[in-house]
This record gives C-alpha cells, sequence and structure tokens, in this order.
C-alpha cells in the first residue's frame, strides 16, 4: 500500500471566501483547472491523507458532521466521491474506504484501487470553526485509480470457489471409487 500526502492552504479572499491551494509532491495548484491530479498506481491500495496547514488567524477544519448518502448509510460530510462527474450530494464511491478524521485538519482514507481504471471525482467539505461552522469554499480535485487491485473480498472469493471445488472432486472420486468396488465385489 502506498501513501500520499496532500496539503492545503486557505487563504482569506477580500470578499471573505476562502481561495485554496492544494500542494502534492510539489506540484500546487489554487483552482479546480490547476490542482494537481493524484495518479495512483494501478494493482495496489492507496492511503491519502490530507492536512489543512491553516496561516495565522484561519480555522479552517474538515467538516465534522455525518450525513446520510442517497441509500441511507451515514458518511463524514467531509468528503464526497463519485466516478467520472462531481457528486452533487453526500456519496461515496465503493473505492473508498475507512475515511477517519484524525483531527479538525487531517483527514485520511483509503482508496482500494480496483477494477477498471477510473477517474474519481470528489468534493473536500470544510468548516470554519471561529465562524460558528460555516461552511467554507469546497475543494473539487480529480484522483486517477489506475485499477487492477484485488480486494480482500475478491480474494476470498476465489479462495472460497476453489475450496468448493476441491471438496466436489474429492466427494466425486470417492463416490466413483466407492461404486467402483461395489461392481468389483457385490457383496459389498
Amino acid at each position: 500500500m502506498t501513501d500520499h500526502t496532500v496539503t492545503l492552504t486557505p487563504a482569506k479572499q477580500a470578499d471573505g471566501s476562502i481561495q485554496w491551494t492544494m500542494d502534492y509532491e510539489g506540484k500546487k495548484g489554487n483552482s479546480p483547472s490547476t490542482y494537481p491530479i493524484i495518479d495512483l498506481k494501478a494493482k495496489e491500495a492507496h492511503t491519502l491523507t490530507y492536512t489543512i496547514a491553516n496561516p495565522t488567524g484561519l480555522t479552517i477544519n474538515f467538516d465534522p458532521s455525518m450525513v446520510n448518502d442517497s441509500s441511507g448509510k451515514s458518511i463524514h460530510n467531509a468528503l464526497w466521491v463519485q466516478a467520472t462527474t462531481k457528486p452533487p450530494q453526500a456519496m461515496l464511491s465503493d473505492q473508498i474506504k475507512k475515511v477517519d478524521i484524525k483531527s479538525p485538519t487531517e483527514l485520511k482514507f483509503k482508496d482500494s484501487n480496483s477494477g477498471d481504471p477510473m477517474t474519481l471525482v470528489y468534493q473536500i467539505n470544510f468548516v470554519d470553526a471561529s465562524n460558528s461552522g460555516a461552511k467554507v469554499t469546497a475543494l473539487d480535485p480529480d484522483l486517477k485509480n489506475g485499477g487492477g487491485n484485488t480486494t480482500a473480498y475478491q480474494n476470498y472469493a476465489v479462495l472460497i470457489a476453489v475450496v468448493g471445488a476441491v471438496l466436489i472432486a474429492v466427494l466425486l472420486f470417492r463416490r466413483f471409487t466407492q461404486r467402483s468396488r461395489q461392481q468389483a465385489n457385490p457383496t459389498l
């Protein structure tokens, strides 16, 4: 599993809005068209950690609230993710596991990176802790999944299928040998 660290730095604009600078592996961007794209290597899971580097005077945090996605599942409101297009509401792609807000300024999650390669579009939501938890401009970067990683579930499914096939083969072999003995010696 590969670890990725992303630093997010907010800057308060004259109109009170927040402009984000996203720094990933020395590449920086301050708008959706310039945010660095995180390109995940194929055939392995990845852990991503986002850290907010608040300058003096700002207390921007990841949104700590829990919300229900469209299926009714409770998820962290700090992270919405779906394939191909920006999520219009709270949701998590099945690629994303173990979302955890480690502290008000640290968000960590696992990307299983399984199946076909795809682009995950996500929205990171924030609040201003010094302003009664007021919502702050969200961040909308992309995450390119290389795909091809097999999840534990897929590995267990293969293992169960192999064990099942072996058991069936053993039972058929025993039945065949027992029938052969009965035909060779009808008194059994």
